[in-house]
Order: C-alpha cells, then structure tokens, then sequence
C-alpha cells in the first residue's frame, strides 16, 4: 500500500494521540491502520460473510474469496482448539490482488483484521523458502494464529478491555488491554510459524532452508541470541523471529509438551504490568528463556555437528568464491561476450541493484538500482539485460514490469504484472511469467512489437517461476508449483507438448540449460539439504552434482561449460562461488527419493454465503478510548481520547476531548480523513491553548505568550508514489480565530489577534531513502514549500502571504530553513 499523508495538529496532548494513532500496532507482517494505507478508489468492494470471518473482495477476486472463506472457517476449528483462544467478534479477511508480491499482515486494532495479497510466493531464497499445498491456507493460517494471540487477554487485561475498549497502549505501569501485542517479535511470528508447520499448511519451521539457517549459525558460531531473535541487526535478519522462533516453540513443546504453547500466550495477557516476558517463562516453564535457548543450542550443536562429520566423511565439494558481499547475492548469469558476470545484490545497507563483477580479477561495480527481483537475463550477443522489477502502477498497485539495459535502462511494460524474464536465443523475445489473481501463465514478449502471446497450451492451475529457452530455442524448462506438488516441466513449444519431471514435494529451483542443450541443472532440497542437480532430458538420468555443508542455489553452467556459476549460503548469506564442470564425477540418483506427493486436504464442502456490498459503517465505530493529560495557561487540562477506521481504511478520524481544572475552558480536537477518491480529503478542527515559549525575548520569566487557536482546515490531498520518490500536493483553506491568553508585556508588539482567512498550497517531493540498518535518511533528499495567502476576502481580517521551504539532502545533518512573512 502506498503511505498517505497525516496532517499536522499542534498542542503536546494532540500530538501524542497522532503518534498513538499511527503506531504501527499489528505484527512484524503488518500494514499501517490510520498512517494513510489507500487502496485504489476505482475498486469494487463486495464482503462475504460467514460464522466467525467478514471476507472483503473486489472484482476479479470472486473465486479466491470463496475459497479464502471456506478456508478461514476450517482454520478456525483447527486454531482455536490448538490455542485456545476464540474471539468474541468476527475477524475481517481482506483480500487485495494489488501486489505482485506475497504479502500478509494482521492487526487487532482497531478491529480484528488481516489482509492478504493473492500473489504465491515464488520459489526464490528471497525472501524465503516454504513449501505449500495452497497459498491462502498458508497465509490465512500464519495471520489468523496471529489475531488469536494478539486478541487473548484475561483478568486484569479483561477489565481493562471493558473499561478502555481495545486500547493498544499500556497506561504508565499497566497492561494494556492488548497485551499480547508486547511481546517479543520472535514470540509472535515464531507461534505463526511453527502452527503454520504444525497444521500442515506448509514446512517452514521443519523444511531444509529452516535447517541450512540453523545449521550454519551454529557451525559457523554465528547464532543469535534470544536478544537477537527478533531480527534486524544481523543476517539473517527479519527471517530470524519466523524460523528460530518456530523451531524454539518446537523444543518447547517437545520437552514440555505442545499445550505450554499456548499457555505461554495466555499467561502473559493475563499479566497485570506490560513487558515482564521472563517471568513468563519462569512460570509456565519454570526456567527462564534465556535459560532454555542455551539449552536448546546446545541441542542442535549436537546434531549438526553430527551431519556436518557424516557429509565430510562422503566428501564436501570444494568451491571458489567469486564475491563476498553477504545477505542476498542472486542468479548470477555470464555476459557471453565480455565474460563478466551480472547478478543481483540485496543488503541491509543499500539499494538493492544489479552488479557486475569480473571473475578473472574480482573487480564487483555497480550498475544500476533495482525495486526488487532477482533474475536476470542477457541476450546472446551480449548487448541486453533484461530483468523484471517492481513499480507503482497508478499509484495504488505495486507491480512487475520488464526493463532492459544497453547502456541506459529502457522500460517495455506498464502493468503488464510480468517478471522472470529470459532473452530467446534469436534476440527478438522475451519469455516470461504474468501474474494474475490467484495464480499466472507463461507469456512469449515480442520486443519490437511490445505484444504479448500467452502459452494457453501450458495448463490452468499451477505456479510458473524462472523460465528458460534452450540454447536452440525450441524448448522452455521452468519452474511448476501444482496442488502440493513442485518440480520442472520442458516445454516444446514446436509440438506444444509438456514433459513433466520430478513433481513431488521436493523444491527443484531455478533451472538452466548447459550450452549444448543436453543437461538441465537446477537446485533440489531432495537429499535434505539444497544441492545442484542434473537431468538428461534424453537419457531420463538424474544425478547429484554438489554435496554442500551450507546450500546451493540459482546455477548456471559458463558459456564455455567450463564452470557452474551458483549462490552458495554461509551463516553470513548467500555469495556468488563457482565449481568445475566435472560430468564424471556426478552421482546418480534415484527419482523416488523424496517420495509421492501428496493431495491437500480439500476445505468443507458447504458455501460460503450469499456476498454483500460493503458498507463501512460495520467497522468504523470507535473501538477504544484513552485518558490524556496536557495544559493551559492556568495548569492542567484532563480528558480522553479515540479514534477509528473502517476495515479498509476510506474513513479515519481522530477525537479529544480535554478540560481545563483551573481554567474551566474545553480543548477539543477532530479530524476526519476521506479516502473513497483519488485525492484525499481532510478536515479538521480544533479548539485548543498553544503555547510560544520566550515570544517576546525579554528579561525576567514573563517572555512566554498563550493563545487559543480555533481553527478549521479543509484541504485536498494528491499523492503520487513511486517506488524510488514520491510527490504530494495539498491544497486548502483554512480559518482561525486566534485570542491571547495571556498579558502583552509592555512595550512589546503585539501578536495578531482575531479571525484569519487563507487558501494554503503545499508540496513535498521525496526521495530520501532509509535502509534495514539505517538509523536516519542515507541518501536522496526532501524538499517541501508551503504558501498561505490571507485575504480580507477569505473571510479574515488581515492580508498577507507566508512562504516556507525546506530542503534537507544527502546523509542528513540538518534542514535548512526559509521562512518569508510578507505584509500587503
């Protein structure tokens, strides 16, 4: 979704509500509620009502609800026994086919939601690896464990509910009426993940990347601490709260059995003082995580030390590095004219790009930034990249589009939603994968004529990832996901035939053909851990190329066949290696290894009700209440504070309500925002006492003046994002009625007073970036003006014209101002 805009509301008090408001409070997978997330004003929103969910469609998404509805309800049944845990309202599904990327977020505030995108995730090490029989089991499974943990509470917790509503912030020393919410990120995502395993909706805790992450930690004495579980300061980052977590609920409920899962949960919502997470422990388990975490390191030390003695005694393959960035160092692909080789980079500390780097002297450049993706594809003379990337499309949808670079990157789609690319041996097309709702297709892209054929012939229902032509260009081998099945099929696109190969449950990625056409290698997790693989396509042979401590990925055999290019992972991530092309030394391998693939369980048989137009007013109401504090020019002011969103985010508002115990006078503050058309509408008023401290810069402590601002704002606002910048414009009119509170000391000018009038027109263009280690802007730079026009025809009583411009730019140090204040 793309960030929208808060306007600015002035006093300490009011403040602290916009802050308590915008707090991202969903889960590490979460969008923003109030911050401003908009979906596209053109879309059609129809909601499917069952016993405990409200699923949220709009057109094109018909079928995929359906489905998502029976699938919520069985999840359910399944979760609510396993944790114990129902909620009292029904949770609000929404789906949103706006992303060409997986995704999904829950939240309990104000409501129970989560939203899903409907896109699979590709079978890609970023951003991870699972396997699944069917996406939306997956996720509606992972964000609903979600929405039962963050929605538990009891005792104290209850009481607090009842009085404050669903209040997500603690009140000083006490609990907040979500409390689930606090708990560390590997405690949240880690019980999402492992009940995701658990249930069979996919492998994520238990499968062979889990393992290759927890293996290399600990051989490589790299694993995180239980301060480090929750991600972000460390390779592997984000991923770590999903998969250490998961598999450190696995030792839990294996040494104490599964039911201390959710009593851990449930434990803590009942706590009366918020972030005691030890104790916890302590109580439920009778030792503290800490504790248990060494105990369970050295579990795994144990057995991985073990594995690591079994591989080396059949021989590791030795591999020669090419780079050593870390993080993610993806699908390397040679130049076949200049030898180099181009892949994509992906880190906490930069932009992702593609690079190149130069086996023979090691010298890695920079090329060019990327929004994501990670194939890459030249052209057989070697003049063309092409790759895919994300961007806005009409400002509300993220998509992939092709690029190519020659010297300057040149775009050939606009939300045409395709990725994947690979060149044909002939240079004149494209073949790629289409995104759609709910699955995609193989499309052939002409590059002259832009137009698009689709392989219709290629079969409905399944999962395309990293085609590739052969070198004669006659067929196409890529990666198929189809009901719990994955594996390879060849196309020949000649006969329009399908030769399916190795459809089991063992994730065989990323294949590409060595330059004679008569080897086809990708990566397998079928021995348990990721290794390279070949297959004779004229032979029907299988065989095993590495055998690999960390993992192999992403292969391409040199347009010599002299080498096999590949991502190789580390404890510190993946790096580009490379081995010799060595055919004899290959061992040949059984098919069967991993065994028959297995029918997802089908979802209750009886249908989903009859759908509904949306209508906001369901989810909209206020769900909270919270007591604030501020002040006047007399001393304290009390009183309370709310604020709501229906479930997809086209009306937020905010509301205080204050009272002066010495001044007698109310403070209030409203402020509604619209977001049912493409610009955005705010309004707002407020009535509140603003302090400027040391106006008049006077000797002694009587420099400070206090005014009563009423005001009222009604403006526009446009926001066009992109991926790399984004521009907003506002404009509006605005009245106030200012009045002094306070005495004029003498001799000083005095400040103006009475009813203004103004049309505002403001501007911002933005296109700072931050990154996963940032701790402020790194590079980019934003620039925001301002302009106020106050007439006597606008309804006040002074004429003038204010100007404001801020510039701040590079590794930020400081803004500079320019402030104008003109007299007509």
């Amino acid at each position: 979704m793309n960030p929208g805009v808060l306007p600015s509301v002035h006093s300490v008090y009011a403040l602290w509500l916009s802050l308590a408001t915008v707090l991202w409070l969903g889960t590490g997978c979460a969008i923003s509620l109030l911050g401003g997330s908009k979906f596209d004003p053109s879309l059609d929103w129809r909601v499917i009502p069952t016993e405990h969910f409200r699923v949220y469609y709009h057109q094109g998404e018909e079928i995929p609800a359906r489905d998502a509805a029976r699938i919520a309800e069985r999840g359910h049944v399944i979760l609510t026994r396993n944790l114990g845990w129902e909620p009292a309202e029904p949770t609000h599904l929404v789906l949103i086919d706006a992303e060409d990327a997986a995704f999904g977020g829950a939240t309990p505030f104000p409501n129970n939601a989560i939203y899903i995108s409907l896109t699979a995730p590709p079978a890609n090490p970023f951003p991870f690896f699972l396997r699944f029989d069917d996406w939306l089991l997956d996720v509606i499974t992972h964000e609903y464990v979600h929405i039962l943990q963050l929605d538990m509470h009891g005792g104290f917790t209850t009481a607090m509910r009842t009085v404050f509503g669903r209040n997500p912030l603690p009140l000083i020393v006490l609990n907040s009426a979500i409390p689930n919410l606090w708990q560390p990120d590997w405690l949240i995502e880690g019980l999402a993940t492992y009940e995701e395993t658990q249930t069979g909706a996919s492998d994520r805790r238990d499968g062979a990347y889990a393992d290759m992450l927890l293996r290399m930690a600990i051989l490589e004495d790299r694993f995180p601490t239980l301060d480090q579980a929750g991600g972000m300061d460390a390779w592997p980052d984000d991923i770590t709260q999903y998969i250490f977590g998961a598999r450190f609920y696995d030792y839990l409920a294996r040494r104490y059995g599964e039911y201390v899962l959710k009593e851990i949960s449930l434990e803590y919502a009942d706590n009366i003082v918020p972030f005691f997470v030890g104790t916890t422990g302590g109580v439920i388990l009778g030792q503290f995580y800490d504790r248990l975490w060494e105990d369970w390191k050295a579990e795994l030390r144990i057995r991985f030390a073990g594995q690591r003695d079994s591989l080396h005694r059949e021989g590791i393959n030795p591999s020669f590095p090419i780079t050593r960035r870390d993080y993610y160092n993806l699908g390397p692909r040679v130049n076949p004219l200049t030898r180099r080789i181009a892949y994509t980079s992906i880190n906490g500390d930069d932009y992702p790009a593609i690079r190149i780097v130069d086996p023979a002297t090691g010298r890695d450049q920079f090329l060019l930034r990327r929004n994501l993706g990670t194939s890459v594809s030249w052209s057989h003379d070697g003049r063309i990249l092409a790759f895919s990337q994300l961007e806005v499309y009409r400002n509300f949808s993220e998509y992939s589009d092709l690029y190519v670079y020659d010297g300057s990157v040149r775009r050939l789609s606009y939300g045409a939603r395709l990725r994947d690319p690979d060149i044909h041996p002939d240079g004149r097309r494209i073949v790629c994968v289409e995104n759609r709702p709910a699955g995609n297709r193989l499309v052939i892209f002409d590059l002259a004529s832009r137009r698009r054929e689709t392989i219709d012939w290629a079969g409905e229902g399944k999962i395309f990832s990293l085609p590739r032509w052969s070198p004669d260009g006659r067929f196409i081998a890529v990666e198929v996901w189809k009901s719990g099945a994955q594996g390879i099929e060849i196309l020949d696109t000649e006969n329009r035939s399908i030769r399916s190969i190795l459809m089991d449950p063992a994730l065989d990625l990323a294949p590409d053909w060595s330059p004679d056409g008569s080897v086809l290698i990708f990566s397998s997790d079928r021995t348990g851990i990721y290794n390279l693989f070949a297959y004779r396509p004229e032979s029907d042979e299988l065989f095993r190329i590495t055998n690999m401590l960390g993992g192999a990925f992403t292969p391409q055999v040199t347009p010599d066949s002299g080498e096999i290019l590949f991502s190789s992972y580390t404890s510190r991530g993946f790096n580009l290696d490379r081995i010799d092309w060595t055919p004899e030394k290959w061992i040949r391998t059984d098919f069967t290894e991993a065994g028959p693939a297995s029918e997802p369980e089908p979802p209750p048989s009886t249908a989903p009700a009859r759908s509904e137009p949306y209508s906001a007013w369901p989810t909209v109401r206020p769900r909270f209440w919270t007591p604030i504090l501020g002040g006047d020019e007399s001393g304290l002011l009390v009183g309370m504070a709310t604020g709501g969103s229906d479930v997809l985010e086209k009306n937020k508002y905010n509301l205080a309500a204050l009272y002066g115990t010495e001044s007698g006078r109310g403070s209030y503050i409203i402020q509604y925002m619209n977001d049912y058309l493409y610009p955005t509408i705010n309004i707002g008023y407020s009535d509140t006492a603003v302090l400027h401290s040391d106006l008049y810069d006077l000797p002694g402590d009587d420099d400070d003046y206090w005014e009563r601002q009423r005001r009222l704002d009604a403006d526009l606002i446009l926001i066009r994002s992109r991926y790399r910048n984004n521009q907003s414009l506002t404009v509006g009119y605005r009245t106030e009625w200012l009045h002094g509170l306070t005495d004029i000391p003498p001799g000083a000018p005095p400040p103006v007073e009475g009813r203004l009038g103004a049309v505002r027109v403001a501007a911002t263009f933005n296109t700072a970036k931050t990154y996963r280690f940032s701790v402020s802007r790194e590079d980019g730079g934003l620039v925001l003006a301002e302009y106020d026009r106050y007439d006597e025809h606008l309804g006040g009583t002074l004429n003038q014209n204010r100007y404001r411009a801020t510039a701040t730019g590079g590794r930020v140090v400081a803004a500079d101002q320019l402030r104008h204040l003109a007299a007509d």
